[in-house]
């Protein structure tokens, strides 16, 4: 929560949201050295991509990014093993809305 505290918008987001996660671990030590040179891999391993999101949206909501998770229409949750870890984000209003 701390690390995500400074992108709060300065009021929650209204609306239709859109909202992209890229969730990248760091490398296994036995990962051959040939899978390495694509720069990051699919992650297949737990936990569940559905429990990781679950658990970040929650996160996004008590931090006031949004007023309720339900307001995410539009979701894509990648996960990754690869060169660089950590969580990226993008989110924002789904300008289209009826």
């Amino acid at each position: 929560m701390t690390l995500l505290m400074p992108f709060r918008p300065p009021v929650p987001l209204e609306g239709a949201i859109f909202m992209e996660v890229d969730w990248v671990y760091p490398w296994r030590k036995s990962e051959p050295k040939k899978n390495k040179t694509e720069g990051r891999l699919p992650c297949f391993t737990r936990p569940d991509a559905d429990n990781l999101m679950k658990f970040f949206a929650d996160i996004c909501g008590r931090l006031g990014m949004y007023l309720d998770d339900s307001q995410i229409a539009d979701l894509r949750f990648r996960k990754y093993w690869g060169d660089r870890p950590g969580i990226g984000v993008k989110m924002g209003r789904i300008k289209n809305e009826v």
